[in-house]
């Protein structure tokens, strides 16, 4: 029996690791390197402007030092911030692949003329606290996915051309707060037949951190999931 349980518990070991994301055995270094590549493909697809833009704030081989870059200090990035019109970013999100960002905690594009849907594989941002894509021209609906953001803290996605409803599934998201100018686009008229989803107000407009819209938080569950949506 025993000669049997040890290549058993080796091949239930080996399975286990090989049901693992790539980037959990990744080293820092490779991860970083990963991250680096992701960033210069997505810029290869932005247009012209924005690439002769990025190329002049993005010098040097190590993508720490880039302008909108912030990493932890094993050298992963944390913070993705290109926000405004002072950058005016014109492209499309689909080559940037977040599934090589996975210390990501804050992504901010607000402001800027970006452009196509929200790709459903941002839900690969399992840290993700801060997700910032308003004021830009983004189209079709919100991905499901984004509920698979279990960490999610704040959430903007108002002035685009968003459409549809608002995904059931972020509703079951532990805790979340929307800009109000978000949810003014979802209540519109209907706001008051919708007494019981009444929010807690939070204190502090800039959402905790660098300037940004004041928010509104549900409590658990509370957030609505049914308001027809036209952004």
């Amino acid at each position: 029996m025993a000669s049997f349980m040890i290549p058993f518990k080796a091949l239930f070991f080996l399975i286990v690791v090989l049901r693992q994301p790539p980037f959990v055995f990744a080293s820092s270094s490779s991860v970083a390197a990963n991250e680096t590549e992701t960033l210069l493909k997505w810029k290869a697809s932005l247009d012209n402007n924005t690439q002769t833009l990025l190329s002049s704030l993005w010098v040097g081989g190590n993508h720490c030092n880039w302008v909108g870059i912030t990493c932890d200090m094993d050298g992963t990035i944390t913070d993705l911030s290109l926000p405004d019109h002072m950058l005016n970013l014109k492209g499309a999100l689909h080559s940037l692949n977040f599934f090589f960002f996975p210390n990501l905690v804050w992504l901010n594009l607000r402001n800027n003329s970006l452009y196509g849907s929200i790709p459903s594989q941002i839900g690969n941002l399992s840290k993700l606290t801060h997700l910032d894509l308003s004021y830009n021209t983004f189209s079709g609906n919100i991905p499901s996915e984004i509920s698979l953001l279990r960490s999610l803290e704040l959430i903007s996605l108002s002035n685009n051309e968003i459409n549809g409803s608002i995904p059931q599934e972020i509703g079951r998201l532990s805790s979340v707060s929307v800009d109000t100018d978000f949810v003014r686009e979802v209540e519109k008229s209907l706001w008051e037949n919708f007494e019981i989803f009444q929010p807690l107000m939070t204190g502090d407009p800039g959402g905790g951190r660098r300037g940004g819209p004041a928010i509104r938080r549900w409590p658990v569950g509370a957030l609505p999931v049914e308001l027809p949506l036209s952004l």
